[in-house]
């Protein structure tokens, strides 16, 4: 069946478990997940044995993503603010892959569709964690893809290929664009994402099994094996819960709003507590006077760096002078001395 030709809503509930190996710390990771999707919205809620009793939430609405820490009830008292939760909240419609959940392979077999859909290739953002620079920059690399023939047509194979040059420009703070596009066949592969099994739900095609796995590279060739993640579903339903596709507040959250941050606005993350349980608008009015105060807080505070290091060079500059008046003035005592005998 085409996709262009299928109009129904795509509503499901999936479960399941994903076992993630960490090949260099030598570390292992059971989760427990929850996908919830409704169309282009969804959830992914789960449970880690590396996370202690916390829960991880995050949520796309359709305008913004959330990614939620819910704290077991020993640890509230010893937060700050007594909150019971902390909520992140970024202007975009892909996962965070920040372990202990890392939500890129859950995503990629459940709630993807959208971003795989009309193409077999392109730029795509890695669903695996490099660093907070590539992940706050929305860092996106050469990938190549096919999807599963029924619907939601997910993917049933990514490709996603080490571009050096877009790797370097982006880490040395450049803005890489559509337009230095590389075509995968002369790139290295960085990672490989395959579902090895599927189960029809309702009408739906979703996969019952699936990888991810993640290379070093280097120039001209991929290395050892980094990460891998193998994910396998236990239940799912042609239905969501009324409050499966929530946000993750607790009783009182505190936030980190980054909807502001932009290659121009450094300064754009806003921090604030609430128990009101929702997102404020971007058009907002305390909102966008404290994204406001924010930038005017780091301008002040680059001001004062910029203050001191004019400062430090004035002073290096009187200890230059200094030091070659006090080095000029043995040369003038015997100017001074000729002088006197002439």
């Amino acid at each position: 069946m085409s996709p262009d030709l299928y109009s129904a809503d795509v509503i499901f509930t999936a479960e399941g478990k994903l076992r993630q190996e960490y090949f260099r710390e030598k570390l292992t990771n059971e989760v427990s997940f929850r996908v919830c999707v409704s169309n282009e919205v969804w959830s992914i809620d789960g449970t880690s044995s590396q996370g202690g009793e916390g829960k991880f939430i995050q949520v796309f609405d359709g305008a913004q993503r959330s990614s939620a820490t819910h704290f077991p009830g020993n640890l509230v008292s010893l937060t700050d603010m007594g909150n019971d939760a902390t909520l992140r909240v970024d202007n975009t419609d892909t996962p965070d892959c920040l372990p202990p959940i890392g939500g890129g392979a859950i995503w990629l077999a459940y709630a993807s569709s959208s971003k795989f859909s009309n193409r077999k290739s392109g730029l795509q953002e890695p669903t695996w964690f490099i660093n907070l620079l590539f992940r706050d920059g929305r860092f996106s690399t050469p990938a190549v893809w096919e999807r599963l023939e029924e619907p939601p047509f997910l993917p049933v194979s990514v490709s996603y290929f080490f571009d050096e040059a877009r790797f370097k420009s982006f880490a040395a703070g450049e803005v890489a664009s559509s337009q230095n596009y590389v075509q995968p066949g002369g790139l290295v592969k960085w990672a490989n994402y395959q579902v090895v099994a599927v189960t029809n739900i309702s009408g739906l095609l979703l996969p019952r099994v699936f990888e991810l796995t993640v290379y070093a590279v280097r120039t001209g060739a991929t290395e050892s094996l980094v990460y891998k993640f193998s994910g396998e579903l236990t239940a799912a339903y042609p239905s969501v819960n009324k409050d499966g596709i929530a946000h993750g507040f607790g009783a009182k959250t505190f936030v980190e709003d980054t909807r502001f941050l932009s290659p121009t606005n450094k300064a754009g993350t806003i921090r604030y507590a609430t128990t009101n349980h929702s997102i404020p608008s971007t058009n907002d009015q305390a909102t966008i006077r404290a994204a406001v105060r924010a930038k005017l807080s780091q301008a002040i505070a680059d001001g004062n760096k910029m203050e001191r290091k004019r400062t430090s060079a004035t002073k290096r500059i009187i200890i230059v002078v200094l030091l070659a008046l006090l080095g000029s003035v043995p040369f003038a005592f015997m100017l001074a001395r000729r002088n006197r005998k002439k």
